[in-house]
């Protein structure tokens, strides 16, 4: 029981199964008095399919994933400098209460991802981008929480059976239109990776970011005339690639205008709510993940041919530009 309670923390999934009674009492220290601050009583079975539910909303679909994201990890995404003692000290014991009794993650929670996603700086060299596997992970796992898909606004159907859990990852069949729309973002990104291939200390998401998560209508106009000039130059360099990406774009803007719930004329009528801007972030990081998961098996099959058994670097920076846009 006490390597189940910890599974959260140590990033270590735990299979301990049971019908016993599970009985959790919460207390803070405060001014030498112990003060009861919340009772939660349970199951160990219903304690043990909450975590499952857990790990498999943090797994990321990233390239050779194998453990699970620690919780401090988890965390230290959400600080400056990953800095944890800037955070509220109540933010760890909501993230671990909601992994093992399954409370909805609060609206702060989300705020807090939101910000830092908008303010977090990109640094292409250094292989770290401005949606990070962590908060796209806190993401997948705020939306399981409200019992909704990660990808649209649909709550998630019944599963058929206890042991089933939600599916993470890109979601191709999607037409909402802010996970769309950050599909389309990192889209147009890497139209301009390979329009420049010497390499990009900054790249439009840096510029755009901010305000297409909140206002789309704002940027979208310009972002499609910078994707055209991209596309010109990138034909020229690299014209496979180049029409494999420009195909994308012309599916993904299809797929915002035939959203039901839009109007056809004026997709981005209204700005973002706080839920449409975690599933644009959500798409920007699962269509740039495709991506780079695209490049690192195609590395990895080239080494296997040639008999290199080494394990392929997860490092975004040793890709070529044709291997990142493969």
């Amino acid at each position: 029981m006490k390597d189940l309670l910890a599974s959260p923390r140590k990033g270590s999934e735990h299979g301990l199964r049971g019908a016993a009674r599970f009985f959790c009492l919460i207390l803070t220290g405060v001014q030498g008095r112990a003060v009861v601050r919340r009772l939660h009583t349970s199951t160990v079975t219903d304690v043990a399919r909450n975590l499952r539910r857990y790990f498999a909303a943090i797994h990321t679909a990233r390239f050779h994933e194998e453990a699970p994201i620690p919780d401090f990890v988890l965390l230290k995404s959400l600080a400056l400098n990953g800095e944890v003692t800037r955070l509220p000290a109540e933010l760890a014991s909501e993230l671990w209460l909601s992994a093992l009794f399954g409370f909805p993650l609060s609206r702060t929670f989300l705020t807090l991802i939101l910000t830092r996603n908008r303010v977090e700086q990109q640094d292409l060299r250094m292989g770290k981008w401005k949606v990070g596997r962590e908060r796209a992970a806190l993401l997948q796992f705020y939306f399981t929480t409200h019992g909704k898909e990660i990808s649209t606004d649909k709550a998630l159907q019944p599963s058929a059976g206890a042991e089933e859990t939600p599916k993470m990852g890109l979601d191709e069949s999607s037409n909402d239109r802010a996970y769309v729309f950050g599909r389309v973002l990192a889209t147009a990104e890497r139209m301009q990776m390979l329009a420049q291939p010497q390499g990009l200390n900054r790249t439009l998401v840096d510029r755009f970011f901010a305000m297409a998560s909140v206002r789309p209508k704002v940027v979208f106009t310009q972002l499609t005339k910078l994707y055209g000039y991209h596309q010109s130059k990138a034909k020229r360099d690299t014209p496979p690639l180049a029409r494999k990406t420009d195909r994308l774009w012309g599916d993904l803007l299809f797929r915002m205008n035939a959203d039901p719930n839009s109007p056809r004329q004026d997709v981005f009528g209204t700005p973002f709510s706080l839920e449409e801007q975690g599933r644009f972030s959500l798409g920007y990081y699962h269509q740039r993940q495709k991506f780079l998961n695209d490049a690192l098996q195609a590395r990895e099959e080239r080494d296997r041919r040639s008999g290199n058994d080494a394990l392929v670097a997860e490092n975004i920076s040793t890709l070529t530009t044709e291997e990142t846009a493969a």
